[in-house]
């Protein structure tokens, strides 16, 4: 029969369980793999609460007994040279030339169902493949992709000038920065009982990006300019972009290139043809 090995609580072991093996939030009680005795789980719980004085953990909002391990990771950000880089992605129907772009980036790209998000991710990874190692991942299998594909070049490339990728979720877990310069997702459904917390979905995204772009495509209600998880989805992009019944607008822009014509007043019209190809593209200053 198996019997555990009791470990004895210490503040020793206990920082270093924290610092070495701990990944996430954690319960007092999980410290040590869960291999204290109950009778020591006050002596725990002092642990934890100095190791958050001592810089080594830090409380869960909201959550009591709940820990995570102190974040004192950063960037430095370095100012080199007068030169402002400016990414050199294109977005479809010209719709960069209003924008300037720094990665990191997300470009959310919310639609209403059936009506051209597919259209624009397929169109910015044909525009940007040969500058940026490209992925695109879709939630349809092989043969769809094939007739896309088909029906945006007029033959299956071989190689393909893009990755493209199955996926239907957890889409931050696959953002390797030294792996891809531009990820496009096409798309992320929001859980329908809790929408609003996708936003922590395209945090995730963005924690993960380091100096790259991705493109977000999500749904939208028919008449409403934000996707599906209402404002919190206008918080992480750098630009934000609706698509509706022939047209396309932005509805946030982080720094315009221009404003004359104002961007917020441009609706750049258009009708697909063969579900991936823009066409009878026109602007039209409101």
């Amino acid at each position: 029969m198996y019997s555990k090995t009791w470990i004895k609580p210490t503040q020793e072991n206990v920082n270093d369980w924290i610092r070495l093996q701990a990944t996430g939030a954690f319960r007092y009680r999980e410290v040590l793999d869960g291999l204290v005795k109950p009778d020591d789980f006050p002596k725990l719980r002092v642990y934890c609460r100095r190791a958050v004085e001592g810089n080594i953990a830090s409380r869960l909002d909201g959550k009591d007994g709940w820990f995570r391990p102190m974040d004192a990771g950063f960037e430095e950000i370095i100012l080199d040279g007068q030169d402002v880089k400016d990414e050199p992605l294109l977005l479809p129907m010209e719709m960069h030339k209003y924008t300037h772009i720094f990665a990191p980036a997300i470009i959310l790209v919310a639609g209403v169902w059936n009506k051209g998000k597919t259209a624009y991710c397929f169109e910015t990874a044909y525009l940007n493949c040969e500058t940026y190692k490209t992925v695109i991942y879709v939630s349809e299998g092989a043969e769809l992709m094939k007739l896309r594909v088909k029906n945006k070049y007029g033959y299956v490339p071989s190689p393909m000038p893009f990755t493209m990728r199955r996926k239907t979720g957890n889409f931050a877990d696959v953002i390797n920065p030294d792996e891809f310069d531009l990820f496009i997702i096409d798309y992320i459904r929001p859980d329908m009982e809790k929408a609003y917390a996708v936003s922590n979905e395209l945090k995730a995204i963005y924690d993960k990006l380091k100096n790259k772009i991705a493109i977000v495509a999500m749904q939208k209600p028919t008449g409403r300019s934000w996707a599906y998880g209402g404002e919190p989805t206008q918080w992480e992009p750098m630009i934000n972009i609706t698509i509706d019944n022939g047209y396309a607008q932005f509805t946030k822009l982080k720094v315009p290139k221009t404003f004359d014509p104002d961007p917020y007043r441009v609706k750049f019209t258009f009708k697909i043809v063969k579900g991936v190809n823009f066409v009878n593209v026109a602007e039209v200053i409101e």
